[in-house]
């Protein structure tokens, strides 16, 4: 492959940029216009678990114990933080929430004209004249997609949002840097270590995704630069290689092939599928993505996909053989490709890429529309590319990027409007997933809520699993104020069963009832479900956590104050890095007088709270001035 440019970007800014960048400002606006009825929108879902603890901390002073959250290993501070920011200036008004969403969105397609004006001159003739109106294209195709709403309109999302932001200008600060390192001019070397120095920390702590900027500039180079450059160059792209992609590649497959049955397989004890059958079910998935992209109609949205069916094998269902024939395919044209455009290869070398994470070999969910918000990008760019080369009058052209700018906009605009409240979007998604068991789970419980238990019933009819019983059960109970031993006994878990988010979700609502006084039935029978519960598969070491607690609060209810202790050890040692059950151990037998245990206990307490990523500074005064007084 020759690469014989060293400036990717046309010389100036003609007038086809100037009118170019008069129509993104344009775009940016419409896009707001488009996602404005959206922001009044609800939390749903994984908002309540991340976004509660900051709500409620309002006015109550110290944020340090929020700003790491737990759905990630590195913590995602910079998301977090930026969660705080919104509690500390706009408090509960949600609107601001997600209106500091749609300012990100548009930010990003900002930046994805930027890059794509150097991306796309990098080509030859036509696509270099008309590089401007292209890139615009890209950035209102991308801001525009409807497959971006569950992104920017799902405010925990937020995490991919800022990780995808900070790696787009990475990007366009390390091709900056190579453009002038190629050109001969000077401190091109302080944009790329501006790249990973500055924006790769903070894409990788905003969501873990960002770890693979490195991988993406390397497609940089393949495709445009050709690690070409004088001594200088070659000695930072060298140190930048080695500390950011060679040494920390080597750590993490050495650490993943040495713990793969911690880091990788345990993950799958609770899921409905195994590694193979996710591998396999992902060839699917990536076509369906790809399908979502080019022809984005409304019945392929949404992002509730429980009900995505599971591949067993090749030819189980022979689409999965199908598809990783497409896939190869793609990926064997995207290398031809290069010769007849730089930018189309690069792009569809970018989707694969960015899903190299999340749709690979970890025991994540099969499928969801955020894992596209930046792999989309490589797939768009693509067509944008391919379109400039094939259309060869200018009007024609004009007229096809409007249609399908509008075709784009318009299923967005209807998309948008489902997620005004909540129960327009669960009952819009219903429409296109009516077999999936979270959204039936959801939508039971909204109806329950709203005292429309016969249509929370029909919902949850001819449903067979734990997950749905616990539901049937929490119906009955919010009904009728109690459960009976029949009703209670007909749930069931067995060792060989997986404790996925459904049934946790129940156990949990059931539990709180009871223990609120909300619905009266057997402690005895419940502490029966939760053993059962316990000595099954539990998604993960929190949720067994969790179970422990609620066991001990049912000891506690019923009497057994000793085996509730042990309970809150059991807790404890599930799930070490969260001492809460060593707090409310010691609160209890402060309760009981027993000053000597409890000093111990509250030491214990004390000491992992130093290690934890939560504030319990509120519990260790309170748990202080009781001991003081006892």
């Amino acid at each position: 492959m020759e690469h014989k440019f060293y400036n990717l970007a046309p010389a100036g800014l003609p007038r086809s940029g100037l009118v170019a960048a008069l129509f993104l400002c344009l775009t940016l606006l419409l896009t707001y216009l488009v996602y404005l009825p959206g922001l009044s929108g609800p939390m749903i879902l994984d908002d309540y678990p991340q976004l509660d603890p900051i709500l409620e901390n309002i006015g109550r002073g110290s944020w340090t114990g929020l700003l790491l959250s737990e759905s990630g290993v590195l913590g995602r501070p910079v998301a977090m933080a930026s969660f705080i920011f919104n509690a500390v200036v706009a408090g509960k008004d949600f609107w601001w929430w997600k209106f500091t969403n749609v300012a990100i969105h548009l930010l990003i397609g900002a930046l994805v004209f930027v890059l794509s004006t150097r991306l796309l001159a990098a080509d030859d003739g036509r696509i270099r004249r008309n590089v401007h109106y292209l890139a615009l294209l890209t950035a209102g195709l991308w801001l525009l997609h409807p497959l971006q709403v569950s992104t920017v309109l799902y405010t925990v999302q937020r995490m991919t949002q800022l990780s995808a932001l900070f790696v787009f200008a990475g990007l366009l600060s390390y091709t900056l840097g190579r453009e002038k390192q190629l050109a001969g001019q000077p401190y091109g070397w302080a944009w790329i270590v501006l790249a990973f120095l500055v924006f790769f920390p903070l894409a990788v702590f905003s969501k873990e995704t960002g770890l693979l900027f490195p991988v993406l500039t390397c497609l940089l180079e393949v495709f445009f630069f050709g690690f070409e450059g004088g001594r200088n160059a070659r000695r930072v792209l060298a140190w930048c290689y080695t500390l950011f992609l060679l040494i920390p590649g080597l750590i993490a497959v050495y650490w993943l092939t040495t713990h793969f049955d911690q880091l990788v397989l345990r993950g799958y004890e609770a899921r409905n599928f195994t590694l193979y059958e996710r591998l396999l079910t992902q060839f699917r998935v990536l076509v369906y993505y790809l399908y979502q992209m080019v022809v984005p109609q409304a019945g392929n949205l949404g992002f509730f996909h429980d009900d995505f069916p599971v591949s067993k094998g090749l030819l189980s269902p022979p689409s999965t053989l199908l598809s990783l024939g497409v896939l190869a395919g793609g990926l064997a044209a995207g290398w031809r490709l290069r010769r007849f455009s730089k930018a189309a290869a690069f792009g569809i070398f970018f989707f694969f890429a960015a899903h190299l994470l999340e749709s690979t070999i970890f025991p994540l969910e099969l499928m969801f529309e955020h894992r596209n918000y930046l792999a989309s990008y490589g797939i768009l760019l693509s067509l944008c590319c391919l379109v400039g080369k094939g259309l060869n009058n200018r009007i024609v052209a004009s007229v096809f990027a409007l249609a399908a700018v509008s075709v784009f906009m318009a299923v967005t605009v209807g998309y948008v409007d489902t997620w005004t409240t909540r129960h327009d979007l669960y009952t819009r998604m219903f429409v296109l997933h009516p077999q999936s068991p979270r959204l039936r789970i959801n939508l039971a419980s909204d109806y329950t809520e709203n005292g429309e238990f016969d249509r929370a019933k029909i919902m949850l009819a001819g449903f067979a699993g734990q997950g749905f019983d616990l539901q049937r059960a929490y119906v009955s109970c919010r009904q009728s104020g109690q459960l009976s031993k029949d009703e209670l006994g007909q749930i069931q878990f067995q060792s060989k069963d997986k404790v996925t988010t459904y049934e946790l979700q129940g156990l949990v609502e059931l539990a709180n009832l009871g223990l609120d006084s909300q619905c009266v039935f057997s402690h005895e029978d419940f502490l029966r479900l939760l053993d059962q519960a316990l000595r099954a598969r539990v998604i993960n070491n929190r949720s067994i956590q969790a179970l422990w607690i609620y066991k001990a609060h049912y000891l506690h209810e019923t009497g057994k104050f000793e085996a509730a202790l042990v309970a809150l050890d059991m807790a404890f040692q599930a799930y070490d890095s969260n001492p809460a059950p060593l707090f409310l151990a010691t609160e209890w037998l402060v309760e009981a007088k027993d000053k000597v245990r409890a000093e111990k206990y509250f030491a214990r307490a004390q000491a992992m709270a130093k290690k934890s990523r939560q504030d319990f500074s509120e519990n260790i005064d309170r748990i202080r001035t009781n001991l003081r007084d006892l």
